[in-house]
C-alpha cells in the first residue's frame, strides 16, 4: 500500500484523523481539515522528578494544507492555537507545533 494512501486511510478514521479549522494568518472564514495528535516530546525533569512539558503537536496532510506558515491559527474543540515558527515538512504531512 503506498504511503499516501494509508496517510489518507489514518487521517479518515474516525479513531485517529480529529477535526479542527485552520485560519491562514488567524483571519478569514477557515478551511476545515482533519489532523492527528502528536506526542510534544518534552519532557522536564525537576528535582528527579519527570513531567509532560505540555505544548501542543499536531500532523496534517499537505493535499488538505499545500502552505501552513507561522502565525496562522488552528481552532480546535474551540480552542485557538497558533502556529509557532514554521511547520516541520514531514513527506505527505506537515508536522506543526503550537505556541503562545
Amino acid at each position: 500500500m503506498p504511503f499516501s494512501l494509508l496517510s489518507d486511510t489514518v487521517f479518515n478514521h474516525p479513531a485517529y484523523g480529529l477535526d479542527a479549522m485552520y485560519y491562514a494568518g488567524g483571519t478569514g472564514s477557515g478551511v476545515a481539515v482533519k489532523y492527528l495528535d502528536v506526542d510534544t516530546d518534552q519532557d522536564v525533569s525537576i528535582l528527579g522528578h519527570d513531567f509532560d512539558g505540555g505544548g501542543k503537536r499536531i500532523k496534517v496532510r499537505k493535499a488538505d494544507l499545500p502552505i501552513v506558515q507561522g502565525g496562522d491559527v488552528f481552532e480546535i474543540t474551540g480552542k485557538k492555537h497558533y502556529v509557532k515558527g514554521e511547520p516541520e515538512s514531514v513527506r505527505w504531512e506537515w508536522l506543526i507545533e503550537f505556541g503562545g
